[in-house]
């Protein structure tokens, strides 16, 4: 926008998360448009006023809100929203297409609803198992995905290929030797054939002569034959053999890796393979979801393994084959030189018949020795084969588990109790509701004892009458009844009174968070819990706490109760030396010591007051801290997120690589960014580590999930399931959502993309990017408005806080003090008879309640900021960052001043009830 807001443009909605029209109507034609109602409140926009988009005027006919944005954030990492920033707009569909032919910032998301039995994982397999063109997408970043994983893929397909060409070169050597073989059996025939004709008729000696020699002639041909084409066999075996070693050590050092990856230091061998993963099964058991996976893994270096030993079984085969071969030369040689001499010499005829008998012995012992040997190549072919046929499969499964192309065609799947735009007002309202609920308790205990000092009062001032009854036959049930008609009734009345006070006022409350959060008007409901817990509860409260204190005040004897004796026995009989304190100090002590009961009330009263006081201060100074940690985290002044990796990168940019991984804790994804960053990058000057998975985690990181360096954690991706163990090197400031930082080539690694591959872009300066390389750009100076937008969100929370700490304080304090000066009438107009002034007066019964407020500050502030340690976390879950509890030395200072004004106003309130203490009370008749 020309504002440099961004509205988000979405076409009418027709069967889900419709569109709910706060004032106007639904945009029908072409140049009308529905803003959502915080945006258009923020930017004075009303039904009738006109809005410039791309350059085209369109006319507000409405404002609204949708399901789906009721927390209208622009990423769903983001922590908070500002709608004067960001939001969302309605369309029809005619103008919703004019738009998308004037940018290419389009993305497309769809939301559905389940019926029968269907549930979301239902879903999520049916769309990863839809087939589509992935080469027809015209989605660059989509395109830039495919290229990385099928570059992954090519990484085991290419030795694959060599594999198979190595077994197509193995059969073509064993047929050119089978016809070699068949050539020798063809000469060692003639050779039979020339004996039998010379051994027939000595007449044809010379023809005889003549076929022996032409045999001698083939069987050298073939001998020949059979050299060369063992010399290609042994070639051909030799680049087997290595070709295998390769594979089996390529397939230990990926699965090695694999395992390293997730969480497992080990390191295979050809030789220990096995005993790692016995230890690795010992570890995890069967019943483990990882042991299916890790079982395929050992499969598949098995196979690796069998094929290697069949290639073994195979090379021992050629190289006896080579012994026979050569035995066979030695003889083909004598056979030549007997040829030449029976050729030469017919003298030497004897001689030369007996080695060729010796020789065509041999021959055949040969040939039936290499004939076992080819029966055992052949074997050893079809298993080879079989083993590089089950070896591929077992590959080809593996690729399709770690490299399925298919998934990268859907971006994201975020179920509607994970998507915060959706629910993140409810886990804000949850907070409220069970803090609001423990909260009041807290109150309805407290009242209900306070209530119970009236009682006691009472009882106390009409002991005489009681003790009368009594005498009279009345028993302890009866006048407990009677006593519990005040505290109960006050009680009822009260609830009552504060149900429809609260309801009343439940639109006032609720103002921030409607102002904040974007969905329809609300409607009050009015669910039976409401009224179980304001008034059943408060009245069951008071009943049970006043029930034990006055029938503990009742239990007294008759006697004791007509004579005005043994209420307070025990506080009368509790000795302190107080020998050396002046007379102020001893009176101030043995008053709080006779009023214990009351005291302690008062006591535990201002330790809630102050709980609140600090809590009010905490969440202030808490969120401050916050603001001020982003602020001094980010060190770049635009953040460009890319649809796809550019290569072009403009010189005043510096490119990054994230992902987004999930943190599963109390039952609670979060949503983490990896970002990997080089060595020497100019905005983080934090140093990275030097080992595999190694990360450096920010700070809100290391505090939502309590990791410190050294410690191991896995973060798990939501499309494939898969898990990523990480060790924390190290901390640094960065405040800014949850950010881990990883070096970038490490990253590429971890995830299988291209060494290229970058999807942010940090600056100081603003880019010149095509907008449609650019999903998104975010600047610091939002990020850091969104930061100090917490503040004023959280304040009418902080003053509700506040005011009901100090009227609280101020209440609680002067009722009860007030009790006590009841309790003293007669003492006090004792005093004043004797001259004591109002100033000294209030100094022995109002200031000496300076030191329990001191007594409750000091123990009550450490106290509550422990509390609030543990506590708030808690409240804060919800939250995608990591906040501490803060309480800074302005606050202390402002918390003590409060609580000593507020004491203030309790002395000056207690003085005017003093001075209405009469002196004619010392002339009433009293025993």
């Amino acid at each position: 926008m020309e504002d440099g807001s961004v509205l988000r443009i979405f076409q009418n909605r027709k069967n889900i998360n419709l569109l709910n029209i706060a004032s106007g109507k639904q945009a029908i034609k072409n140049k009308e448009i529905v803003v959502e109602k915080h945006y258009a409140a923020s930017h004075g926009l009303d039904v009738g006023s006109s809005i410039n988009i791309l350059n085209m005027t369109y006319t507000v006919t409405g404002t609204g809100s949708v399901p789906d944005y009721c927390f209208v954030k622009k990423n769903l990492s983001d922590i908070t929203s500002d709608t004067s920033k960001f939001s969302v707009a309605f369309v029809t569909d005619e103008a919703f297409t004019e738009i998308t032919l004037m940018t290419s910032n389009i993305v497309y998301n769809y939301s559905y609803t389940l019926s029968g039995d269907y549930n979301n994982s239902d879903l999520l397999d049916y769309l990863l198992s839809v087939e589509y063109d992935k080469y027809a997408s015209k989605d660059e970043t989509y395109q830039a995905m495919r290229e990385d994983a099928e570059d992954e893929i090519l990484k085991f397909t290419d030795p694959l290929s060599d594999l198979e060409q190595g077994a197509s070169n193995l059969s073509d050597g064993i047929y050119k030797f089978g016809d070699a073989t068949l050539e020798i059996t063809s000469g060692a025939n003639k050779l039979k054939e020339g004996f039998d004709e010379y051994s027939e008729k000595v007449d044809r000696f010379n023809s005889g002569l003549q076929v022996l020699s032409n045999g001698l002639d083939d069987l050298h041909t073939g001998t020949s034959q059979l050299n060369d084409s063992y010399a290609y066999l042994s070639h051909n075996g030799t680049t087997l053999s290595k070709l295998a070693d390769n594979m089996l050590l390529t397939m230990l050092a990926n699965i090695e890796g694999n395992l390293n990856t997730q969480g497992y230091d080990v390191q295979l061998t050809e030789s220990d393979y096995k005993e790692t993963f016995s230890g690795i099964y010992s570890l995890i058991g069967t019943d483990s979801p990882q042991w299916k996976k890790l079982s395929e893994f050992e499969a598949l270096l098995d196979n690796f393994y069998a094929l290697k030993q069949s290639i073994s079984e195979y090379t021992d085969g050629v190289s006896k084959a080579y012994d026979s071969l050569s035995k066979l030369n030695s003889v083909t040689g004598s056979l030549a030189d007997g040829g030449d001499r029976l050729n030469s010499s017919s003298e030497l005829l004897q001689d030369a018949m007996r080695q060729l008998n010796e020789g065509t012995s041999s021959i055949s012992e040969a040939m039936a020795e290499i004939n076992d040997k080819i029966t055992e190549l052949e074997d050893g072919s079809k298993e080879l084969y079989g083993g590089i046929q089950e070896v591929t499969q077992t590959v080809k499964d593996y690729i399709n588990d770690e490299y399925d192309i298919g998934r990268i065609n859907l971006t994201s799947f975020i179920e509607n109790e994970n998507n915060t735009r959706i629910n993140g007002y409810k886990e804000d309202t949850l907070i409220n509701r069970n803090a609001a609920i423990a909260v009041g308790v807290i109150f309805f205990i407290l009242i209900s004892y306070v209530l119970s000092v009236f009682s006691v009062h009472i009882i106390e001032s009409e002991r005489n009458q009681i003790g009368t009854l009594y005498a009279m036959g009345y028993i302890q049930k009866e006048l407990t009844k009677h006593y519990m008609i005040l505290p109960v009734s006050i009680t009822i009345v009260g609830s009552i009174i504060g149900t429809v006070v609260g309801y009343l006022t439940i639109p006032y409350f609720a103002l921030s968070s409607v102002g904040f959060y974007s969905y329809a008007d609300l409607i009050l409901s009015y669910p039976y819990y409401i009224f179980i817990y304001s008034i059943v509860v408060p009245v069951l409260i008071a009943y049970i706490v006043n029930v034990i204190i006055i029938r503990k005040k009742l239990s007294a004897e008759p006697l004791s109760l007509i004579r005005g004796t043994d209420l307070n026995r025990h506080n009368q009989n509790v000795q302190v030396n107080l020998k050396h304190m002046n007379f102020v100090n001893k009176f101030r002590i043995r008053q709080v010591i006779r009023e214990s009961r009351i005291m302690g009330i008062l006591f535990g009263g201002l330790l809630i007051a102050i709980f609140l006081l600090v809590f009010s201060f905490c969440i202030y100074c808490s969120i401050s801290d916050y603001a001020e940690r982003i602020t001094n985290g980010v060190n770049y002044n635009y953040m460009y997120l890319l649809k796809s990796s550019l290569y072009d990168i403009p010189e005043e940019g510096e490119s990054v690589y994230i992902e987004e991984l999930s943190y599963e804790m109390s039952g609670m994804k979060f949503d983490v960014t990896i970002m990997g960053i080089e060595e020497d990058s100019k905005y983080f000057d934090f140093k990275l580590g030097n080992k595999h998975n190694d990360v450096v985690i920010s700070d809100s990181v290391a505090m939502k999930f309590k990791l410190k360096i050294g410690d191991k954690f896995i973060l798990s991706e939501g499309l494939t399931n898969k898990n990523y163990a990480f060790t924390v090197s190290g901390e640094t400031n960065y405040a800014n959502s949850l950010y881990i930082f990883m070096d970038i080539s490490e990253m590429h690694e971890l995830f299988g993309t291209n060494e290229n591959y970058k999807n942010i872009i940090l600056s100081d300066v603003p880019l010149d990017i095509d907008e449609k390389y650019v999903q998104s750009v975010i600047k610091s100076d939002d990020i850091k408005e969104t930061a100090d937008s917490f503040v004023s969100l959280m304040t009418t929370t902080i003053g509700m806080l506040l005011i009901v700490s100090i009227v609280l304080f101020v209440i609680v304090t002067f009722i009860l003090m007030k009790n006590v000066i009841e309790r003293s009438t007669f003492s006090i107009s004792l005093l004043k008879v004797f001259g004591y002034t109002e100033n000294e007066v209030s100094k022995l019964y109002i200031r000496s309640l300076l030191y329990i407020v001191l007594l409750a500050a000091a123990i009550g502030i450490p106290l509550s900021k422990l509390i609030l340690n543990s506590l708030y976390p808690a409240l804060v879950i919800n939250f995608n960052s990591g906040m501490k509890t803060v309480l800074t030395l302005p606050a202390l200072t402002c918390i003590i001043v409060l609580i000593l004004v507020s004491y203030a106003v309790v002395v000056l309130l207690l003085q005017e009830r003093l001075k209405k203490v009469s002196l004619a009370e010392v002339l009433k008749a009293r025993e």
